[in-house]
Parts: C-alpha cells; sequence; structure tokens
C-alpha cells in the first residue's frame, strides 16, 4: 500500500496538483504463535463452531505482546461485518462461543 501511495507523489495530469508524502508512523508485521494458533483451531474443532484463520491488518494490543510472549487472537463475527465503527455489534451468544474456544485452549495448554 505504501508503495501505491508513494506513486501518486508525480503531478497528474487531470488535476494538476503535487501531493508530498511524509510517513508518521510504521509497525512490523506480527506473525503469532503457530502452536496457540494450532490450538484454537482444535479447540474451534472439538466445540463444532466454524472458524477460519485470518490476518488482520487493524493494530491489537496483541501484537505488542507477541514481542515477549506466545501470542494469538480470536475474532468473533459482528452483525453485517461491520468492524472497529459505531454500528459494530456482536451477539451474546457468539462472544459466548469465542470465550469458550479461549478457555478450551487455556485449559489445554495448562494440561501440556
Amino acid at each position: 500500500m505504501e508503495e501505491v501511495i508513494k506513486s501518486l507523489t508525480t503531478t497528474g495530469s487531470e488535476g494538476g496538483c503535487d501531493i508530498q508524502v511524509k510517513k508518521l508512523w510504521d509497525r512490523d508485521t506480527v506473525l503469532f504463535d503457530k502452536s496457540i494458533c494450532n490450538l484454537l483451531e482444535q479447540s474451534s474443532k472439538s466445540l463444532g463452531l466454524p472458524y477460519k484463520r485470518m490476518v488482520s491488518g487493524a493494530g491489537h494490543d496483541a501484537q505488542f505482546i507477541a514481542s515477549y510472549i506466545p501470542t494469538a487472537m480470536v475474532f468473533v463475527p459482528s452483525i453485517n461485518g461491520k468492524s472497529h465503527c459505531e454500528e459494530e455489534l456482536t451477539t451474546w451468544e457468539d462472544c459466548e462461543k469465542g470465550v469458550n474456544v479461549i478457555l478450551e485452549t487455556v485449559l489445554a495448554i495448562q494440561s501440556s
């Protein structure tokens, strides 16, 4: 995405304006702990819940914690797919399912 934005810095023939780019913030890509991700997947399967491995571009505390301890994240569906906005809403049932996946995973880690 950064390269696309930088390519806009030349004067366009249609708009005739110059664009200057100044990078104000950056962060490294974080890969979560594979063993915890695998355990989360196993927990989802054992609870009979659908799951999808995803890559998130959103900045979360977990991306910073991951450099210190094994970390992963669980996302639960938002109604109409709305996320990070005022309209975001997740049913209590879906929240419960997400927490149960985490609980089962923590118990599996504890027993190993």
